[in-house]
């Protein structure tokens, strides 16, 4: 990437995954869908919210991951914590 994009790109590209970044994890934290775990740096950290207050928020990520990989809307995946809380985790290249 150096050789392809210069210093000077690199510091773009890298600012303008920073601003990518920042702008979902503002998406995220400001929309009722969706519950911020983490933003740091190029990583979102986040769960789904279900409209129903009773399903479990780590099982309903998982249904909404299975959808969009069976309906083939995104290619998404999850991570899971040590303390079993399972995300989806946004990273920006």
């Amino acid at each position: 990437l150096w050789r392809a994009y210069g210093t000077e790109g690199m510091i773009q590209r890298t600012e303008h995954l920073l601003d990518l970044a920042k702008h979902a994890a503002h998406e995220i934290e400001t929309s009722p869908k969706f519950k911020l775990l983490h933003a740091n740096y190029l990583n979102v950290c986040f769960q789904v919210r279900s409209r129903h207050d009773k399903e479990n928020i780590n099982s309903f990520t998982l249904k909404v991951r299975k959808a969009l990989v069976t309906e083939g809307r995104a290619l998404v995946n999850y991570a899971q914590r040590a303390d079993g809380t399972i995300f989806f985790r946004l990273v920006f290249p």
